[in-house]
């Protein structure tokens, strides 16, 4: 079957100190087809197990259009936004026919003057194919759905895992679902009903990923064909969160009472699922007082992976003031200092200012007596998100402290990041890491202390518009649409 398949994926913090522009997406992975020269980049793409490649292996004849990807930060220019869209639209229009659409977008993209781009992108998809072409979509598991999407769309599945390490597996899910739908041996019938609260929620945790074992094992039967959960995005400032999207071979109904279902029975755990950080104070008493090492602790409240400028000093300096031994930090995005400690020998000695230079939420910039370690001509992080260029980079130590600048916004995904600048993260009593929790995958055999930690910012994070009620910003019970939740 000839198939049309895209990838445009921001997820939309619009507190964040940092800009987004079309040049975002062509620092972290642009792929246009209108574009001369991008056979290198999709050859890339379709190196690895991902969306394009399951299509491939499954026998279609896969048209890909635009790959769009940029990290976590401000809303899209709307210039930048229309764009990129009308190139997705634009290689839609060159490959119909098609049997069928999957596209891969986040959930929380916000472009100026459009809230929910997801939709939006979806509905001009329509406006193309009409009603009989099956549309499906993969989402990151932090979108904040509402039912315009549902409509829109045949089939949506979200990721189930954070860390995000079952994307491929999901969106092998997803294809397998409308390739049925094409045959005509089902038809999909879908519900999304939303869940009143908000907050971050790991499954790497009980009870929550018993529940989430369960509920995908439950998948193929009793009428469901898909179940996903979706934990909401606060920092995108829009009126949805989180929610149960339901695909039933039965009847919308179904598929609606299911998702009711299941959306009061994770409300129900809201305060065993929810993550609650400590105070970075907290973590640093811990971390102080705890025999096993390493402890790692991770400040979420700077995650570049969620809009943050990866140049907070708020753990950073707590870390140097406090008593831990040898530890390391990172990663400390300071393209500047990179600049003024390539000019210094390793082994040497110099003042150096690092970080606080994004904004308020970013803390006050450090003067440092730092001694130059070595000097990195461009690190490359893996995971299971593949590979990912950190640039020029720098290691320094400040007293017992050593901490890895870097000069591209990336969050701390991996030990790879400190192992590719010859650093071995189990050599040190205390690791400071940026990110919320997709580190974590890599770290848990590592380190048998995990700390969460965040600054508290208060009036920092834009909140207006966000969805109300919702749990624990309002006090339960509540009324929600004339439904009662407690």
């Amino acid at each position: 079957m000839k198939v049309f398949a895209a990838h445009f994926v921001h997820e939309t913090d619009v507190s964040s100190s940092i800009p987004t522009a079309l040049s975002s997406y062509r620092e972290d992975f642009l792929y246009l087809p209108s574009e001369p020269g991008g056979e290198a980049r999709l050859a890339a793409v379709q190196s690895r197990r991902n969306l394009f490649t399951i299509l491939r292996d499954r026998g279609h004849e896969v048209v890909v259009g635009l790959i769009a990807v940029a990290q976590p930060s401000r809303p899209t220019p709307r210039k930048d936004y229309d764009f990129l869209k009308r190139e997705l639209l634009d290689n839609l229009a060159r490959a119909l026919p098609v049997g069928m659409i999957v596209l891969s977008l986040h959930g929380a993209q916000v472009a100026e003057g459009v809230d929910d781009c997801e939709s939006d992108i979806v509905r001009d998809v329509r406006a193309l194919v009409g009603d009989r072409v099956p549309v499906g979509v993969f989402l990151d598991l932090h979108g904040n759905v509402g039912p315009g999407l549902v409509d829109l769309t045949d089939v949506l599945v979200g990721g189930i895992e954070y860390p995000h390490t079952d994307v491929a597996d999901r969106a092998e899910h997803l294809v397998g679902l409308l390739e049925r739908a094409v045959s005509g041996e089902l038809r999909p019938y879908q519900a999304l009903v939303p869940i009143p609260m908000t907050g971050m929620f790991f499954t790497t945790r009980e009870p929550l990923r018993s529940i989430l074992r369960d509920l995908v094992a439950a998948q193929g039967t009793n009428g469901i064909l898909s179940f996903s959960f979706m934990h909401g995005f606060a920092a995108a400032n829009v009126s949805r969160g989180a929610g149960v999207i339901v695909v039933s071979e039965l009847s919308r109904e179904h598929a609606k009472s299911e998702a009711e279902r299941i959306a009061r029975r994770l409300f129900a755990v809201r305060n065993e699922i929810v993550n609650k950080p400590l105070s970075i104070e907290e973590a640093i008493q811990v971390a102080e007082n705890v025999g096993s090492r390493p402890v790692v602790i991770a400040e979420g409240s700077d995650n570049p992976g969620g809009g943050g400028a990866g140049d907070a000093t708020w753990l950073l300096q707590a870390m140097l003031a406090a008593n831990l031994g040898r530890s390391l930090f990172g990663m400390l995005c300071d393209p500047g200092a990179i600049v003024l400690a390539k000019m210094v020998e390793a082994g040497r000695r110099t003042p150096l200012r690092i970080g606080g230079k994004a904004g308020p939420r970013s803390g006050p910039p450090l003067d440092v007596d730092a001694t130059i370690v070595d000097h990195h001509a461009g690190l490359v992080q893996t995971s299971f998100a593949g590979r990912e260029d950190l640039g020029p980079a720098c290691t320094i130590r400040v007293g017992q402290t050593d901490i890895l600048l870097v000069s591209k916004r990336q969050q701390v995904l991996d030990p790879s990041c400190f192992r590719a600048a010859g650093l071995e993260p189990a050599d040190y009593n205390v690791i400071g890491v940026k990110s919320n929790h997709h580190f974590h995958a890599g770290f848990r055999s590592l380190a048998p202390i995990i700390l969460y930690a965040n600054h508290a910012q208060p009036g920092t994070q834009k909140n207006d518009r966000l969805w109300r009620p919702a749990w624990p910003l309002d006090a339960t019970p509540f009324e929600l649409d004339g439904v009662l939740w407690e």
